[in-house]
């Protein structure tokens, strides 16, 4: 695995993790509409005659409907699983101040910011970044799963 990779997967951790609660609520607000007519009063003359249109969803927009759920689910899934593969790279780090800048990337912050926590200068979280990432980019279990993760779109 790459060390650009994995820098860049831990920058989109944040916006990937906004992304799926976006999705779900989209996923979760759709409806369809119900097929039965909501309209209760009695029509008299010319317009009792008149055919009534359906308020429900023609087959080709619920096949529509379908295949963009389905584009979301999978979307939902493929961002899940890269969120827990970045989850899983704070697992394989040993050094406490690692473990502190890795969790200060995933949530955004700035080098400057993380060097103000940390109460040290950006060279040497750059330096503790650069070592932590190349940990994780040699760590054959780490890279083993993302090789999965990254490949297995094509198996299907």
């Amino acid at each position: 695995m790459e060390v650009k990779e994995i820098e860049e997967l831990i920058s989109d951790y944040r916006w990937m993790k906004r992304e799926v609660l976006r999705l779900e609520e989209l996923l979760s607000n759709m409806t369809v509409k119900s097929s039965h007519n909501d309209n209760l009063t009695v029509n008299y003359d010319i317009e009792a005659t008149l055919p009534k249109g359906s308020s429900g969803m023609s087959a080709a927009e619920y096949d529509q409907l379908d295949r963009r759920e389905r584009k979301l689910i999978d979307r939902i899934n493929r961002y899940k699983e890269i969120i827990e593969f970045v989850e899983l790279g704070e697992d394989h780090l040993q050094n406490p101040i690692h473990v502190v800048i890795y969790s200060c990337m995933m949530e955004g912050m700035s080098y400057r910011a993380i060097a103000a926590h940390l109460e040290m200068s950006k060279d040497m979280v750059r330096k503790h970044r650069d070592n932590l990432i190349s940990h994780l980019s040699q760590n054959r279990h780490y890279s083993q799963t993302w090789r999965y993760l990254k490949y297995q779109k094509q198996i299907v």
